[in-house]
């Protein structure tokens, strides 16, 4: 069996996520899902960006949700744990944080020897 080895999650994501493995998991989901699933005519590190940005456009519609729930309970330290959550993912949404991430770059650099371009 092939097995493909999944791109790195960009360090300057991982470093911003470290409170929240959960959306860590589910980017490293979602890129290895690009790999070992890529769609035809456009380019698997394309593929990836654009995995990255859905899944992170995800997490901020999951942090407004929990702000607002926050915000209807009229609990004040829940309102503001959410409004930080939501704050820090809208900076990682930002592509220039992560776009230049040279792991992720190299990966899809040499991927024509992992049979994934």
């Amino acid at each position: 069996m092939n097995t493909i080895a999944s791109p790195p999650v960009p360090k300057n994501l991982r470093d911003l996520l470290v409170a929240y493995p959960a959306y860590l998991t589910k980017l490293e989901w979602l890129l290895h899902h690009v790999v070992s699933h890529p769609s035809a005519g456009v380019p698997v590190f394309e593929q990836a960006l654009w995995a990255i940005e859905e899944g992170l456009s995800s997490f901020v519609g999951d942090a407004q949700a929990e702000l607002d729930a926050a915000r209807a309970s009229g609990d004040a330290a829940h309102v503001t744990y959410a409004d930080e959550k939501l704050k820090l993912l809208q900076r990682a949404t930002f592509k220039q944080v992560w776009i230049g991430d040279e792991e992720l770059w190299a990966y899809f650099h040499g991927a024509s020897d992992k049979d994934i371009l």
